[in-house]
């Protein structure tokens, strides 16, 4: 038995009486223990099938409102959770948040596609989270114009295997986009690879004299011996002249800006490698080309104006994604629209997030009981 099933059995059972309510089942049994204790009333002034409203409603746009629990009258709020709950499984949901939307907003363009009304009012809301990424003009380090409608911000390491992998879905980005994708590269050696640090250094050195693009090439090609000899190797065989090219190797300006790089990608929560900014988006792993299109593409069609944050809560809350010309477009027709993508996705979410939610909860209420009913907490929820 996990910690959050035994938690909130213990939590419901014994304690619904004395005011509290759970909301939020993450499985079988726990649902069953809180139907049973749930009183009637607080039954009756709960929000409507809260599991339902995780699969049929936009869930970033609804997490801050969303009662997960009430503990002697006093709401705990979904979004009041989330900060009990590991960062890397915050981003792994605000990735699922964002496949969610995007399956969802294709699917509800289609239908307006085919409807042509006159007037649309838009209730789906983006729920990404995008960071504030500086842009690099002076390094060299990129590919595509400084006026690119999307740019790609990647932190990475040379030899890490990984980061190969996401080079080759770039290498498919940029031949696809070609002038509308901007990629900028910035350094983030791993601790643990000997010779990514010198690997990065040579990519700056050769950007400095013009031929990034080459040594960048046979930087990952040749990741398995990137030590001091095999890099020069690499900028002669670009054309770079060999003593000006391992000056700048020891220059020590050069191995502050490595750092540089490393601070500006910690202050981002860049925490291994690779991680990439699409616009700003966060977007971790070596993830395929489709996946990557996929985005560019939503940054490349114009959006639609959507109703205010208020709007947004309401109208989702009560199942409406869109109102046409008057008539409404309920989340399930897109949902219906989207098809077994949006399934899957739907999912994952229940199968690998919803435990840290439970387990979030069941922490909160158990902190708000404890000064009423003198209860210990004998374990902490990472």
């Amino acid at each position: 038995m996990n910690r959050g099933k035994f938690a909130a059995i213990i939590l419901v059972s014994a304690f619904a009486g004395a005011g509290a309510t759970l909301l939020l089942g993450g499985n079988e049994a726990v649902s069953r223990v809180a139907t049973a204790a749930k009183p009637e009333s607080a039954a009756a002034a709960s929000p409507a099938a809260p599991d339902a409203a995780l699969q049929a409603a936009d869930f970033g746009i609804l997490a801050g409102n969303m009662i997960v629990a009430r503990v002697d009258g006093a709401e705990i709020t979904l979004a009041a959770a989330k900060k009990m709950i590991d960062p890397q499984v915050l981003e792994k949901w605000s990735e699922q948040d964002a496949d969610v939307y995007r399956l969802r907003r294709q699917a509800l363009d289609e239908i307006v596609g085919e409807r042509q009304p006159k007037d649309v009012t838009v209730y789906l809301t983006d729920p990404v989270v995008r960071q504030q990424v500086p842009s690099d003009t002076t390094s060299g380090r990129s590919f595509g114009p400084e006026n690119a409608p999307v740019k790609i911000v990647v932190y990475h390491d040379y030899q890490c295997p990984y980061c190969g992998r996401l080079e080759s879905s770039l290498v498919g980005v940029r031949e696809k986009y070609g002038d509308k994708v901007r990629t900028e590269y910035r350094d983030f050696p791993l601790s643990f690879h000997a010779q990514a640090r010198i690997a990065g250094l040579s990519a700056r050195c050769a950007a400095r004299e013009g031929h990034f693009n080459e040594v960048h090439k046979a930087l990952f090609e040749q990741s398995r011996e990137l030590g001091l000899e095999a890099v020069v190797a690499m900028a002669e065989a670009s054309g770079i002249d060999k003593e000006k090219f391992s000056a700048c190797l020891k220059d020590e300006t050069m191995s502050s800006l490595v750092d540089a790089d490393m601070e500006q990608g910690q202050a981002l929560g860049v925490q291994g490698t690779p991680k990439s900014f699409i616009n700003g988006i966060p977007v971790g792993g070596a993830v395929p080309m489709p996946q990557i299109a996929a985005i560019v593409d939503g940054e490349l069609t114009e959006k639609r104006p959507v109703a205010s944050a208020e709007e947004a809560v309401k109208a989702l809350s009560e199942g409406t994604a869109a109102v046409l010309d008057g008539k409404p477009v309920t989340i399930a027709e897109v949902d219906e629209r989207a098809g077994k993508q949006l399934t899957r996705k739907i999912s994952m979410f229940n199968g690998a997030i919803k435990p840290y939610v439970l387990d979030a909860v069941d922490k909160l209420v158990l902190e708000q009981l404890k000064p009423k009913h003198n209860i210990e907490i004998l374990f902490d929820v990472q």
